[in-house]
């Protein structure tokens, strides 16, 4: 039996400054939580793993943290449907894409070949069709810890947590730059730049916050899933707060997806990065196309008039994932509505 999602994150509280109603321009300062607020009370006293022990303590936050858990990844995974039925043919690849994987290949080997054996054995994470390929998650929530154990010479056991790869904040600054330029190479330049952005982002949340041993441009998980080839597929997974990335290459085709990608705030007002504003354009496009809508159909496509959640049905909406159906532990959901889309004669 699925768990129930809770009606509300655990954080609400009677002194909550006022959520912004309408615009794309109201000032973020505006919202930004009190330090007693429960959802980030304290968290200048944790790191990320102990922040997520701490959350395992408050209702909502541990009920997400259980979803999270590899034990829920769904199997066998099939993927999105529109009736559980899964449609073959939907997509093709020709033999070449123009996918930059020898640049790639030639990256990843650089980051092997400066990582310390402890390291390499930590990034890589088995083959890119196991199903530890789809242990994302998009929380600063640091969850599903492998654990290993160690025997020492005099008969003490060591425990040693080795957790989701390589954490960018536990890295040296080599590493760090070494995967990055992973990432560097298997994007557009203004795709790196965006995921650069979401990481600078979540560095300058952290600021807000005074959390930033949890929130950084850092705080991020890298897991290698097979070896770098030009023939043979092997991909990687990028992920933490607001910014999921999972890349496979197989020749010279790649696919990038499940994609996450979010900031919060959109911008950043301060500091070295001060003027860097994401999604701007996202933002503006989506709003000036519901705009452009005549009224009846402006009504048909708007879905819910609240952001909470109020007026959508529960399987719409819960307070981690909001209104959006790609949630982590949701790869086999079933979307009834896409079906229309695909038999509406307009469509033909």
């Amino acid at each position: 039996m699925a768990i129930a999602a809770p009606s509300t994150s655990g954080t609400g509280q009677s002194t909550d400054p006022s959520r912004p109603s309408s615009g794309a321009a109201v000032p973020f300062r505006e919202i930004i939580p009190d330090p007693s607020h429960p959802k980030i009370a304290g968290i200048a006293n944790h790191d990320a793993l102990s922040w997520c022990e701490s959350r395992r303590r408050i209702a909502a936050p541990a009920w997400l943290i259980n979803r999270l858990d590899k034990r829920n990844l769904e199997k066998p995974y099939k993927g999105f449907t529109v009736d559980g039925t899964v449609q073959e043919g939907i997509y093709s690849y020709a033999e070449d894409e123009g996918a930059p994987t020898e640049e790639a290949v030639t990256k990843a080997e650089a980051l092997l070949s400066a990582l310390s054996e402890e390291k390499s054995k930590r990034v890589k994470c088995g083959e890119v069709e196991d199903d530890d390929f789809r242990l994302w998650s998009n929380p600063e929530l640091y969850v599903n810890p492998g654990l290993s154990t160690t025997i020492l010479n005099y008969g003490l056991m060591l425990i040693v947590y080795v957790i989701g790869g390589l954490r960018l904040d536990e890295c040296t600054e080599t590493v760090q730059t070494a995967i990055h330029a992973i990432l560097k190479a298997s994007f557009s330049p203004e795709g790196y730049k965006k995921v650069l952005g979401c990481c600078l982002t979540n560095g300058f949340l952290g600021h807000l916050v005074n959390g930033p041993k949890v929130l950084n441009e850092h705080s991020y998980n890298f897991r290698l899933f097979s070896t770098p080839s030009v023939t043979r597929p092997w991909g990687y997974t990028f992920f933490g707060h607001h910014l999921c990335l999972a890349v496979v290459f197989f020749g010279k085709r790649m696919v990038i997806g499940p994609t996450f990608m979010g900031a919060e705030p959109d911008r950043i007002d301060e500091g070295p990065h001060a003027g860097l504003r994401l999604f701007k354009e996202e933002e503006m496009l989506s709003l000036r196309l519901m705009q452009s809508l005549p009224v009846k159909l402006q009504e048909k496509a708007t879905l819910s008039k609240s952001v909470d959640g109020k007026s959508l049905p529960q399987d719409r909406w819960n307070p981690f994932d909001e209104r959006h159906l790609g949630g982590a532990r949701q790869d086999n959901r079933i979307v009834p509505y896409g079906k229309s889309l695909f038999q509406d004669p307009r469509m033909d």
